[in-house]
């Protein structure tokens, strides 16, 4: 694997790009003169591996989320879809992939077993989520669930960088009016450039605000729990 794949740049680089944008934009509104060191600095990171700290940093953010993300949707979604209490999928469908996990060694739980020891249940049903993850590493036979795993994390890792992101967009945007407010009291135009980064900042601000929320994490986070389980019905295929 390449130290900077597909998944990198899509689920960690891209959100960190978003969370520092409104931050560029406004570096480059405020301060003009500096535009050309800014643009050699960004040449100078972009040799240096700054791409790959972006992803180490957007992706630490989002994991330290998950522990709390999963118990307050109950556990990882995986976990909760395979227990017979959960009505997230069709008994017969639940069945079946049951079936399938047990013929291919894996411990699961009856009906009984889950009402009597819920935490033990739940233990394989953890065992199962990792069997799914192992048999979903062949990006190319399970494309579908490579393309949903890159959109939880994206969802996640943004999540994660909300605090940042959400501050710095405010902040910019706060910085930038007064800018604006001042050229127009001094009676000077204000720059095209710094027109189009408050409407960054304001849009930055508004994304983190309204679309950036737990809810949006969990339906991506239901939707690769849901391929990681449909492997169930294409382990046999060549």
């Amino acid at each position: 694997m390449t130290l900077i794949d597909e998944y990198s740049i899509k689920a960690r680089q891209v959100p960190a790009l978003v969370a520092i944008a409104p931050m560029v934009f406004a570096v480059y509104a405020l301060f003009p003169e500096l535009q050309s060191a800014w643009g050699a600095l960004g040449g100078v990171l972009t040799t240096l591996g700054g791409p790959a700290a972006l992803a180490y940093v957007a992706r630490g953010y989002g994991k330290r989320l998950e522990p709390d993300l999963f118990k307050s949707w109950g556990g990882k979604p995986t976990t909760t879809m395979l227990r017979w209490s959960d009505d997230c999928i069709s008994t017969d469908t639940k069945r079946r992939y049951h079936k399938t996990l047990r013929a291919a060694g894996v411990v699961l739980p009856s009906a009984d077993d889950e009402a009597n020891d819920p935490v033990a249940a739940d233990a394989k049903y953890e065992s199962a989520g990792e069997w799914m993850l192992r048999k979903s590493r062949d990006t190319k036979k399970y494309p579908f669930v490579f393309t949903q795993n890159i959109n939880y994390g994206f969802a996640r890792n943004l999540l994660g960088l909300r605090p940042l992101g959400l501050s710095a967009a405010a902040v910019c945007s706060l910085a930038q009016f007064s800018l604006a407010g001042w050229d127009l009291i001094q009676k000077s135009d204000v720059s095209v450039f710094l027109g189009i980064s408050i409407a960054i900042s304001v849009a930055g601000t508004s994304f983190w605000l309204l679309a950036v929320r737990p809810g949006w994490v969990q339906s991506a986070a239901v939707a690769y729990s849901r391929a990681l389980l449909e492997i169930c019905d294409h382990v046999d295929d060549p």
